[in-house]
């Protein structure tokens, strides 16, 4: 059966993805590596809010583990190679923001057709 608090989790995720990261890609803006490897703008070298702090899953299901995250279940976790988080954060293009948000997608209808 459906989750509605990981349904509403999963569309604040996909609209944050959309607005704060896709967005500003695709607008031209550019990024940097940051102290501690982290991914910042490179314009005014402010962190890119895809951390675990910043994401409506992580907020619901993360504990040091992922388990019950719908985004888990279909990709595995996030910091693990070859997902889409991790592409991006390897590589941080409008491409991988975009697949990202695909997966986000995808983890959403997953979780809409959960039967009881």
């Amino acid at each position: 059966m459906p989750r509605p608090e990981a349904l509403k989790a999963i569309r604040e995720s996909i609209k944050h993805w959309v607005i704060d990261i896709r967005k500003p890609l695709k607008e031209g803006r550019e990024t940097m590596r940051l102290k501690f490897g982290r991914i910042g703008w490179a314009d005014t070298k402010e962190q890119l809010k895809i951390y675990s702090v910043d994401c409506s899953l992580c907020q619901l299901y993360y504990d040091g583990v992922c388990e019950g995250c719908p985004l888990y279940d279909i990709e595995g976790e996030c910091g693990i190679r070859n997902t889409p988080y991790n592409r991006f954060y390897i590589n941080p293009t409008l491409e991988k923001a975009n697949g990202m948000i695909k997966a986000l997608i995808k983890a959403y209808k997953y979780e809409k057709e959960k039967k009881p």
